[in-house]
C-alpha cells in the first residue's frame, strides 16, 4: 500500500478509461500462525476492512495503460499493472462485489471489493460494468448471489488451488462486506506484520531502489508478474540504445525528487 501521493499524480498525468466509486474495501492480511494448531504449510489471517466516506471516496481505476489501480485520494490500496494478468490474477464475482486473487509463484494475495451505485446506477449494474471491462485483462468466475457468503471463500481458495505448483494453500474467515459485528477490523489497529508488509510509501521504496537506506520491502514486493527469461539480452540491447544512458538518469533523477 502506497501513503504517499502516487494516486493523485498517476490519475491526473493519466488517462484513465473508467472509474468505479467503490463502497468497501478489504484484504486478506496473512499473520503467522502457531505450528501446533495450524499446519505448516497453511497461512492464517484475518480481513482488514476499509469503508468509503463523505470525506473519503474509494475508488477503482482503469487506466489507459492497462493499470488497475484502487484508491482513497492519496493513499494507494491496490496497483497493478495488468499485462499478462489471466495468467496471475483471477476474479470472482457475486452480486455487487468483486473477489480478486492474484498469485505469483508461491505468493498469494486475495482482496475484496463492493461496487456503489452512482448516478443512478445500481451497485448491480455498476459491478457488471467493472466486469465486463476488466475480462479482458482477468477471467472472472460468477457465483450466485443466493448462495452463502463463505461460498466466496471456497471458490477463491479451489481457484487458488487449480493455479497453483506447490501444495500452498490458505485458509480465512469471509470477507466482511454484507455482515458487520466481529468479523469487522478497526483501521486504525495496524499490526506490525501488515506494516512491514504491506504499508510502504513511496519515499521509502524509492529510497530502497536507490539503496539509500536499509528499509526492507514486505512480501507483496517479492515477487514479479513481469518477464525475467530473457532480461539479460534485453538490457545488453537497451545498453546498446543510445538513448538509454540517459532515460536511465532521467528515473534516477524523479527516484530522487521524491526521496528529496
Amino acid at each position: 500500500m502506497d501513503t504517499g501521493t502516487g494516486a493523485a499524480s498517476a490519475t491526473k498525468s493519466l488517462t484513465v478509461l473508467n472509474s468505479w466509486n467503490v463502497e468497501k474495501y478489504a484484504r486478506f492480511v496473512n499473520e503467522p500462525s502457531s505450528a501446533s494448531l495450524v499446519p505448516q504449510n497453511s497461512k492464517t489471517g484475518s480481513w482488514k476492512l476499509y469503508s468509503s466516506s463523505p470525506s473519503g471516496q474509494i475508488k477503482l481505476s482503469l487506466l489507459e495503460s492497462s493499470h488497475l489501480m484502487i484508491y482513497n485520494g492519496a493513499v494507494i490500496y491496490e496497483s497493478f499493472s495488468l499485462w499478462n494478468a489471466k495468467k496471475w490474477m483471477k476474479g470472482i464475482t457475486k452480486g455487487d462485489s468483486i473477489l480478486f486473487i492474484h498469485k505469483i509463484n508461491v505468493e498469494s494475495r486475495r482482496f475484496r471489493i463492493k461496487l456503489a451505485p452512482d448516478s443512478g446506477v445500481s451497485s448491480l449494474e455498476m459491478c457488471h460494468q467493472c466486469r465486463t471491462m476488466l475480462s479482458t485483462f482477468i477471467t472472472f468466475k460468477e457465483i450466485s448471489n443466493t448462495t452463502l457468503d463463505s461460498s466466496f471463500t471456497e471458490c477463491s481458495q479451489s481457484m487458488l488451488a487449480e493455479s497453483s505448483q506447490s501444495q500452498l494453500t490458505a485458509t480465512c474467515p469471509s470477507p466482511p462486506m454484507e455482515t458487520g459485528g466481529s468479523q469487522l477490523i478497526d483501521t486504525r489497529e495496524t499490526t506490525s506484520h501488515e506494516q512491514s508488509s504491506l504499508l510502504v510509501d513511496t519515499n521509502s521504496l524509492a529510497k530502497s531502489l536507490l539503496q539509500q537506506s536499509s528499509f526492507s520491502l514486505g512480501r507483496a514486493y517479492a515477487e514479479t508478474n513481469l518477464p525475467t527469461s530473457q532480461l539479460g539480452p534485453f538490457i545488453r540491447l537497451c545498453l546498446c540504445d543510445p538513448n538509454f544512458p540517459n532515460f536511465v538518469e532521467k528515473v534516477e533523477a524523479e527516484l530522487n525528487k521524491i526521496t528529496s
